[in-house]
Formats: structure tokens, sequence, C-alpha cells
């Protein structure tokens, strides 16, 4: 009847056909299609609700995963100079070890010898006590040269950058420092003590350092008053850092440097590189690095995004035949596809404009969760780039969600449509690519949670590992300053506490071999062709029993001998395989720096750095005092034994700073990453889960809503509420366990890949798939029973009359 009426309307008129008058109005077809959008939404508040809230859930995720990822790519990209600005580090001509240790006098050889070399500085990072009268303060300081503040851009505040560490003993602070130290008087000038050496005197103030640099220095002094032993060609212990000329090439740079250090120290074998300053906090040399959980979260990201989209996509298909009459007869009066197409795309970008309202408030409320979470200082200021990015996001968002429904529904043949059919065009083809977008929206979040089931289990295993050392309930002491010369003092003071169970010196803090250095050994009938680089600790001879280490063969270090002090080591299994030796015990062996002694014991293996790195060969040497003080204590009152060991230490050094550590939290923080990683990724997973349940409860409401009709002649022949139940879950179940199918391959292959990235992982089972697959299939199937129990439930009678 209406499409009868529609072409005697037009017989006899030909001045403004109906495309023509569609387009005369084109000027206010904007203003109608926000109308129209508006009144939809009013409407069908709970689709429109499912639609906006899915959409800025997945955008939010999307900017915060973007902010996160735009801030760790930050780091040291401040300086002035950062294209140009490098870490020379070296490795084995196996290019089987990496590191970036050097010895003290490389920077200025290279600025010497190599004139692509603008500017070169030393730089040593370690823990210092600066004191002012009686009041003292353990500090992360860094011996450099005066060229430093030429190459980085840390503004002085107060001071000349070009001459504040030319003299021997000049130093300059940061501001917090400053502040913390002088209040709010000039430091300039005044003098203080470091580490009870007085005649440091404070030469400037510098702006403190930013948490997007991987300096993290509360004061800087001049690397000419170093000791002698750090101006030595044989004793790593500096990084150095050059400033390459504008134009230079850092390939052919590299190529000069490469044999430097076997100019000096042949039998190190070492070979030069140079390592851009902007990866060092993402990338690792000879390796990805944290570079790989950007990626990661990257595609997390952008995943979340798609399911969003495809809620949208769902949703506005399913509802197709709801806007049948509407669409035919806008195109019985002339629309055109691309009037329809524009139309639906202005309804998606005004939904999508709504979300990003939604999302920014989101964002606002996420953030110091998560900068709680990761420990870092991610803001949403809406600068320029903010702006272009949660308008991108929204752009973005549109252009995926919005452009099949548009085609969709743009295409459906109008005298079909008018009747009361069903579209003509794309029907069946609809129906399948729903449950396509159904079954990737799935995929994708069994993915996610896959990945998070494996990412668990691998943290779990790396904390409950056994890493050969007893690692719970020991404090790490800094003993810089007045203890370290009194801690031997100190530590028999402590060991008559009944608080204290072991106490002993490690120059190492088990995370690495900061603080001791590593270097080449060499030992009686070794190969000249082979290379041993090991990790060196300098310890006393309590340090297997508090630790309760045992012993593989030989004895441990002993006052008992003498000779020990002087020329005695202690090797781990893996310093005795390397060097091919079943029973190294009463060798000879000299390190790199020029000690020499015998082997008196071999012990047990022990892991100092983190499970992604294999076991490491070490060598301890006997010491009477070393950078921390070790004290494992009774677990019993952890509290009071802490308060008994800090009166005690202040008893003997009242002076020094109480400042302790914990470490087995020193140990954790070796898999910061990972720990990220897995509270991350459990968020996302549970947002991926949240979003594809929303879109699959807009589609089973609107999915009984359509089979009204059938539900009642069903229960009107007899079917019960468990037959209709079933019928109304079936198709989903069906398509959740296909996409189960389909992301476990995919996951597997990920997780696979991931794992290779540690030197011990878990194996690959089958369990976290099966767990994963039966979690989204219960929480799809509660999802979807909640609307198809309601219809299920419903009198025939009231469906079958409003039919």
């Amino acid at each position: 009847m209406i499409s009868r009426r529609i072409s005697r309307g037009y017989q006899g008129t030909t001045a403004i056909p109906g495309g023509a008058l569609y387009t005369v109005f084109g000027g206010v077809m904007i203003g109608t299609y926000l109308k129209i959008t508006l009144r939809n939404i009013a409407r069908h508040k709970i689709y429109s609700a499912i639609t906006i809230i899915g959409l800025a859930v997945g955008m939010a995720c999307a900017v915060l995963i973007t902010l996160w990822i735009r801030y760790e790519m930050s780091y040291d990209t401040f300086h002035a100079n950062a294209d140009r600005i490098y870490r020379v580090g070296f490795t084995t001509e196996k290019k089987d070890y990496y590191g970036f240790w050097q010895p003290g006098p490389l920077a200025k050889y290279l600025k010497d010898r190599y004139p692509e070399i603008e500017q070169s500085t030393s730089y040593s990072e370690m823990k210092w006590k600066l004191s002012y009268g009686t009041r003292g303060f353990f500090c992360n300081g860094g011996s450099v040269d005066p060229a430093f503040f030429t190459i980085f851009t840390f503004p002085l505040e107060a001071g000349d950058a070009t001459s504040a560490l030319s003299a021997p003993n000049s130093v300059v602070i940061s501001k917090s420092l400053a502040h913390k130290i002088f209040g709010e008087g000039s430091p300039v000038g005044k003098t203080l003590t470091l580490d009870d050496r007085p005649g440091v005197m404070v030469t400037g103030v510098f702006s403190d350092v930013l948490k997007t640099s991987q300096f993290k220095f509360d004061f800087l002094i001049s690397f000419s008053g170093a000791p002698a032993w750090m101006n030595m060609w044989d004793r790593k212990c500096v990084e150095t850092y050059v400033l390459l000329r504008s134009g230079a090439s850092v390939d052919d740079v590299s190529k000069k440097i490469y044999g430097v250090m076997n100019e000096h120290n042949p039998s190190w074998k070492n070979v030069l590189f140079l390592f851009p300053v902007t990866k060092s906090h993402l990338y690792t040399p000879g390796g990805t690095g944290p570079i790989i959980y950007v990626y990661i979260f990257g595609a997390f990201g952008l995943l979340i995004l798609i399911i969003a989209c495809i809620n949208f996509m769902n949703l506005s298909t399913a509802r197709s035949e709801k806007r049948m009459k509407e669409i035919g007869i806008k195109k019985t009066v002339g629309a055109t596809r691309t009037e329809l197409v524009r139309q639906f795309m202005t309804e998606t970008v005004l939904h999508t404009c709504l979300s990003l309202i939604l999302t920014v408030v989101l964002v606002e409320l996420s953030l110091p969760y998560l900068n709680g979470m990761l420990a870092t200082t991610i803001e949403m200021t809406f600068s320029g780039s903010i702006i272009l990015l949660l308008c991108g996001t929204a752009l973005l968002t549109a252009v995926i969600a919005g452009s099949y429904p548009a085609l969709y529904l743009s295409s459906f043949d109008p005298a079909g449509m008018l009747k009361g059919g069903a579209p003509q065009t794309g029907g069946r083809r609809s129906f399948t690519l729903r449950n396509a977008l159904v079954v990737a929206q799935f995929t994708f979040s069994l993915f996610i949670i896959m990945c998070v089931l494996f990412i668990s289990s691998q943290l779990r295993f790396i904390r409950s590992k056994n890493l050969g050392f007893a690692k719970e309930h020991v404090l790490l002491i800094s003993t810089r300053g007045a203890l370290q010369q009194k801690v031997l003092l100190v530590k028999d003071e402590l060991l008559r506490s009944p608080f204290v169970k072991g106490a002993t010196v490690s120059a190492t803090d088990f995370t690495g071999f900061q603080g001791a250095g590593t270097g080449p050994i060499e030992w009686e009938g070794k190969n000249r062709d082979k290379l041993l680089e090991v990790g060196f600790n300098y310890v006393d001879e309590d340090f297997a029993h508090t630790f309760q280490i045992a012993m593989a063969r030989g004895r441990f270090f002993s006052k008992d001998y003498s000779a020990d002090m002087s020329d005695a080591f202690v090797v781990n299994e893996e310093t005795a395989k390397e060097m091919g030796i079943e029973n190294p015990v009463n060798m000879k062996m000299s390190t790199w720096f020029g000690r020499k002694g015998t082997i008196v014991g071999v012990i047990k293996d022990y892991h100092v750095r983190s499970l992604r790195e294999g076991m490491d060969p070490v060598v301890l040497i006997p010491a009477t005092a070393a950078n921390y003080l070790c004290v494992r204590i009774s677990p019993a009152d952890i509290p009071g034994a802490i308060a008994s060991i800090e009166r005690k230490i202040k008893e003997i050094v009242p002076d020094d700073p109480f400042e302790y550590r914990f470490l087995d939290s020193a140990i954790d923080r070796l898999y910061q990453s990972e720990t990220m990683t897995a509270e991350l990724t459990t968020c996302i997973a549970v947002l991926a889960i949240f979003i594809s349940c929303l879109g699959l409860f807009g589609l089973a409401s609107f999915s009984s809503e359509q089979r009204t009709k059938e539900i009642g002649i069903r229960k009107v022949l007899g079917a019960s509420v468990a037959r209709v139940l079933l019928m109304l879950t079936r198709d989903f179940t069906k398509w959740v366990v296909l996409a189960a199918v389909i992301a476990c391959p995919i996951a597997w292959y990920s997780i696979h890949a991931w794992l290779q990235n540690f030197a011990y992982r878990i194996d690959i089972a089958f369990w976290p798939f099966l767990l994963a697959g039966s979690v989204v299939l219960a929480i799809a199937l509660l999802t979807v029973s909640y609307q198809a129990i309601k219809a299920a439930t419903r009198n025939p009678v009231e469906s079958l009359r409003s039919e």
C-alpha cells in the first residue's frame, strides 16, 4: 500500500526528482541524522547503553595502553642531543656475553683518538653517604667528567654547567636533596662530607632527574677526584657515554672502535660497539629486552578495541529488521546508497563521541590506579598530542565499528522491506558474518585469558623456584659511611642477639654483579683461546652459613686459615664446569685485576641474576667489609628484630642513617616486568570478557525478542522451559566452543615464543587451555541464560497475543 501511494505521488512530476530533492536539503541532513540518532538512543535505551559503554571501555583501555607505551618509549628522549648519544658496550668475539662496564680511561681515549666523537664521559653510579654537620644521608651518586652536562640535558638551577665539575672535589646536587639538607638556603659554596671524607664543595644544583631517565642519581661528583684504580685499563668500573658529531655514522664509528679494548687488554678478547641511549630502557644488546611487553600490550589494546567494535557491528546489524521500513522509504524517495552510508556513519560517529566523553572519565579515574600499579607518572594533560590521541582513537573506532553496518544496512532492497519481509540483500550473509564476529570476539578474549594463565604460572614458578640459597627473612643493610669501617664490630654485636640467626657481608645484593663486577679469569693449564668471563663477589667466612649454601667440594673460607684473606678463592659449580675441570680444588687461579691465589672450594650453584639468564659462573673472594651487611633474622617477631638491629647499629654508628630492605623483595624486583604483565593482562582479560559478554547479552536479548512468537508456539505445543532454554543457548555455546578451538593454537604459539626469553621456564600444559575455555563458556552461558530464562518462562498467551 505504501509503495503504491509513493509511486502514484511521483507520476507526472519531473521538475525535482527524488534524488535531487534529497540532495537539495543536504545542508540540513546532518542535523536530521543527529535527531534520528538521538531518538533511536532514547527509544532503545538498553541497546544504546550496551554499545556506548562497550565502546567507551574498549577505547579507554586502548587509550591507557597507548599512554603507557608513549611513556615507556619516552625514556631519555628529553635530552637535546638524544639522537647522537650512545653507550659504549662490549661483547666477546663469539658474541655470547654483553655488558657496559668499561675501564675509566676509555672515555678520554675515544674522544682524543676519534674526531667523530664530539664529547665523552665516564659514569659510575653507587650509593654514598653525604653528611652536613651531624646529619647523614644515603644517596645515589655518580662520578662523571665535566662534559656530562654538555652531553646530557640536566638543567642546572644554580651554578655553571660548563665548570661545575672541573675541580676534583666539586659536587652538584639535586633540588630535592638540596632542600632536604639545607632547607630553603642556597647550598652553593657549602661543604659536605662524602663517606666520612670531608672537603666536597657544592658547586651547583640541578633539577630533579625525570622518572623517564635511566639515570637515578641524587648528586654528581667530579671523576677527576676518583681513586687511582678507577683510572686503570685493567679495571672495569665505569660506564662510558659518547656524543657523536652531527652527520657522523654510528656504524663507521663502531667499526673504528671495535678493537680498542684488545689494544690494552688482549687476553680479554672484548670488542666494543655503540648502543643508542634512547634504546637503553627497552632494548638489550643481543636480545629483545622489555620492548616485547610494549608489543604485547599494544596488541592487547588493539584487540580490546576490536572486541568493542565487534559489539557495535553485531548489535547494529542484528537490529536491522527494526529499520527496514525507514530505509525502504528513504530509498524509494530517492536516497542514494552513499547518502544512507553517510547517515549510518553519522550515527556511529555520534555513538563514538558519546563514548569518547565516557572514555575520558574512565581514563582519568583509572590513571591513579595504573600509576600505583606500575610505579609510573603517566598523566593525561590535554595537550595537542593527547587530544590527537583521543580523537584518533575515536575516529579509528568509528571507522572500524561503523563501516560494515553502514554498508550492510544501505544495501537492502526497498521493495521487500516495505512489504515487511526480511532483507533480500545480504540476509544470510549478515547472519553468517554476525556469527563469525562473535567467534572472533571470543577468540580474542580467550587468547588474552590463556596468556594471563601462562604468565601467572611462569611468575609463580620463578618465585617458588629454589635459587640455591635461602632468601627469606634476610635484611640487606647498606654499609656506606662509618658502618663499613666498623662492620666487624656491628656484626659481632648482632650475632649475640636472639633475633639474629646469621650475618655476613656481601658486595652484591643477589640481583647482579653491581658493586663487584665481572671479568675473565686465568688458571693453570688453561687453553689460551678459551675466554671465561665470571662474576665476582666479596664475602666473609659466614656467607655460606648465612645463606645456607652447601659445599660441593673442598671448604669455604675460614678464620682458621690465615692465608685465605690474601690468596684463596671459592668458585661455584658452573665455574668449574666452564673451566672443564671436575675438581679444581687446590688449583692456582688469577683474576683480570691481578689477584692470584688458590681455589680452596667449590660451592653449590646459586642464582645471582634473573632466571631469564642461565646459571652464572661466580668466583668468591674473602673480605672483611663490603657494600652490604646481610642479616638473617628470626621470623617469629620481624618488627622486633628490625628495631633491635637498628638500635644496636645506632649505638655503634649513631650518625649513619639506618637503611635496609628485604632480600626477597630485591629479588622480586628482577621480575617487575613479568609482575606488571601479569597484573595488566589480568585487568585486560577481565575487560575483554566484560565487553564480549556485554555484546552477547545484547544479542541474546534481541534474539529472544525476535523469537517471541516461536517460543510461544513451542510452549503451547508442550515444549518445556528446559527445552526452550537449550534452543536459545545452543547457538551461542557452539560459537564459544569454536572460538576456543581457534584460540588454543594461537595462544600456544605466542606463549611458547614468550617463554623462550627465560632460561628456566614452565612446560606448556593442557589445563590452562581447558580452564580458560571452561570459564569463558560458563560466563557466556550465564550471560545468555538470563535472557533465555526470561523468554522461556514468559506466559505464551501474552507472547502470541502481542504478535
